[in-house]
């Protein structure tokens, strides 16, 4: 606690003092309020998936883990995915399955290898040039993620670096149009941020607000067949306009906590928006204009069993054998939190159901 940064100690105290709930564990039983986050810190290092999982694993004499390379399509015959092509050193290299292929390239990249590889809305595959090996409409629709919006604040000299990767304190809160749970996170970014093509402080730091139950949704299309070529990713922001009005609530109650009496000790002038953005559609105005990813995308091979699905409830692609997705693109609705916990629950579900179906019958 000695160590908790004093922009983050103002910010929980600020939301705190306007009558915001407090929690003293925002992954325990009450999960709404302000609180200080769990961290995934280990040696002082982030710990990561690779740390947590592969590493410990790399002597193993069944695993073969090669970086560097640009996985281009997969390979399917006869409805069955028998393996991957990738890139190496330039070099075309494939990797053949004698039991299943499991996709784990995230919301974006998991939509746009099943598409250079021929699964997706026909027609759309057609306009890339692709040959359809199975129609799967739904594959990169129901993109979704949370939106956020910065206010950004600079501060006469450089404040100290944070202990805690850069952040500390989290709000989950219930705007006025929120559901049965909470739909906004505020935070601190503890180090002097701006929106892209804004100009940063030379000192100073930023508070986000981000919705994160949003009604919009986007889409990953493929630009063309070529895999080098980044595929077309639309967002879809703001598309809702609720979403649009329970940003602007986020960010103007992170204003007023930056103004309120728990931040006197820190001088700082708020840069972006900036003191002439205080009315509503000013407010509205710069969200449109700067708002960006809280980079959680999800929902591209959305679970389920309907026409609206790309895997069933065994995470396996629909119309094809030897094909499973495990990540985040799965989830038929996008949590209310980062996603990286749930994205490794998905993970230790996908090993359950694989080494599941591999065991020898009784």
């Amino acid at each position: 606690a000695a160590r908790r940064h004093r922009v983050a100690r103002a910010l929980a105290s600020a939301l705190a003092e306007a009558g915001c709930p407090v929690t003293d564990d925002l992954s325990g039983a009450w999960q709404e309020g302000v609180g200080w986050a769990d961290l995934a810190i280990a040696g002082g290092q982030r710990a990561c998936s690779a740390s947590a999982y592969l590493t410990p694993a790399l002597d193993q004499a069944n695993l073969t883990v090669e970086t560097g390379c640009l996985v281009t399509g997969l390979e399917i015959r006869h409805g069955r995915c028998t393996g991957v092509r990738y890139l190496r050193d330039g070099t075309m290299t494939r990797a053949r399955a004698s039991g299943e292929v499991i996709v784990c390239a995230g919301a974006i990249g998991s939509a746009r290898l099943l598409q250079l590889s021929g699964i997706g809305r026909a027609d759309h595959l057609r306009a890339a040039g692709i040959v359809a090996v199975a129609d799967v409409p739904a594959v990169g629709q129901h993109l979704q993620d949370h939106p956020a919006a910065m206010a950004c604040y600079a501060c006469p000299g450089p404040l100290p670096p944070s202990g805690y990767n850069h952040g500390e304190v989290y709000a989950a809160l219930r705007s006025q149009r929120a559901g049965i749970c909470p739909d906004l996170h505020l935070f601190p970014i503890l180090l002097p941020r701006a929106p892209a093509g804004c100009q940063p402080p030379a000192a100073g730091y930023a508070l986000v607000a981000a919705v994160t139950d949003p009604d919009s949704r986007g889409s990953v299309r493929l630009a063309s067949a070529d895999p080098g070529q980044a595929p077309l990713i639309d967002p879809g922001f703001l598309r809702e306009r609720r979403d649009l009005d329970r940003l602007a609530e986020g960010l103007d109650l992170a204003r007023q906590a930056a103004a309120s009496a728990a931040f006197g000790a820190m001088p700082a002038a708020e840069v972006w928006p900036g003191p002439d953005q205080r009315t509503p559609a000013g407010l509205r105005s710069y969200i449109r204009h700067t708002v960006a990813s809280y980079y959680h995308p999800a929902g591209t091979c959305r679970i389920g069993d309907g026409s609206d699905a790309v895997v069933d409830t065994q995470l396996r692609v629909r119309g094809l054998d030897g094909l499973r997705v495990a990540d985040a693109s799965v989830m038929p609705a996008i949590p209310n939190a980062p996603l990286s916990a749930t994205v490794l629950a998905i993970a230790e579900k996908a090993a359950d159901l694989i080494t599941g179906q591999r065991r020898a019958p009784a």
